[in-house]
């Protein structure tokens, strides 16, 4: 397929940036000398006054749709976000769509200080989808997920909940997964929880239940 790549833009000496990038199936890989194969389709548009990180205001979108990432294919990849006196916020808008079952959702707030507060949800998530966008082994079961970081971009805190009606492989049944996790200051104090619980299992046609780890 035919690279192709457009830039309209303008840029004023009081700092301020106003432009639009269009790129079709660019091979980042060919330009960067890299391993991984990089394929982008798709747009960019900002528009910002001042164009200074401090004081950034304004607003951002990128939308990229039918393009491949290091070995993954990726339908819909859009991040929306605003500044306001350095103040960035990502919109709940903003999503990495894998395929219509493999959905993530982005959302939260960037200080110009450092600090963050940042989420990423996910909702019926088919694992089976997710495992053949990877190429590995066919997984069965869906997933529930909440991850968030939050406090100083250096030193975040995270917390997230995962859970599964569900799981199967082969021989592998298990029943009501859940998955907690909590860490205080993750690049120095290192403290914190997680607890991983099954319902019930059937391994190999052994049944087991109530499976605790913490």
């Amino acid at each position: 397929k035919r690279q192709a790549l457009q830039f309209a833009g303008q840029w004023h000496p009081d700092r301020i940036l106003k432009g639009k990038l269009l790129v079709h199936n660019i091979r980042i890989e060919e330009w960067a000398d890299m391993e991984d194969d990089f394929h982008l389709t798709g747009k960019i548009d900002a528009n910002f006054k001042p164009f200074r990180w401090k004081n950034l205001t304004g607003k951002a979108n990128l939308l990229l749709y039918d393009s491949h990432f290091a070995g993954l294919d990726a339908d819909t990849v859009r991040l929306d976000l605003t500044a306001q006196k350095g103040q960035i916020t990502v919109l709940p808008a903003t999503v990495i769509q894998i395929t219509d079952s493999v959905r993530f959702n982005f959302e939260g707030t960037i200080e110009n200080n450092g600090e963050i507060d940042l989420s990423v949800n996910t909702f019926d998530m088919k694992i089976a989808s997710l495992m053949e966008s990877l190429k590995q082994d066919t997984l069965k079961g869906y997933m529930d997920g909440h991850f968030r970081a939050y406090g100083p971009v250096k030193d975040p805190s995270i917390s997230g909940l995962f859970t599964m009606p569900f799981f199967e492989k082969d021989s592998i049944l298990l029943n009501q997964i859940r998955f907690d996790l909590f860490a205080r200051d993750v690049f120095s104090k290192r403290q914190g929880t997680a607890d991983f619980s099954i319902r019930s299992a059937d391994i190999e046609k052994f049944p087991m239940k109530d499976i605790m780890f913490h």
